[in-house]
């Protein structure tokens, strides 16, 4: 299966929740982003409280390789 065939029309799932609107993520981004986050703790990125700083631009950037159509950023999907 290809990854990028999750990616919703245009790149962009979108869900109206309580009066604001919310991206949906596709499987293959959750898939992806799982992904990235074990091979950080892999790397030693990880911290005993969490990761080192600069750690959701490195994920925005495997993402937008991963799926370059899509509108994910560090702030406000990731954090």
């Amino acid at each position: 299966m290809d990854a990028n065939s999750d990616i919703p029309q245009g790149g962009r799932g979108r869900k109206r929740t309580g009066g604001t609107t919310r991206r949906v993520w596709t499987f293959g981004e959750e898939c992806e982003l799982m992904c990235a986050l074990n091979d950080l703790v892999v790397k030693g990125n990880k911290c005993d409280n969490g990761f080192k700083s600069g750690y959701l631009l490195l994920l925005e950037n495997v993402l937008a390789a991963k799926f370059p159509r899509s509108d994910l950023k560090e702030e406000p999907h990731i954090n």
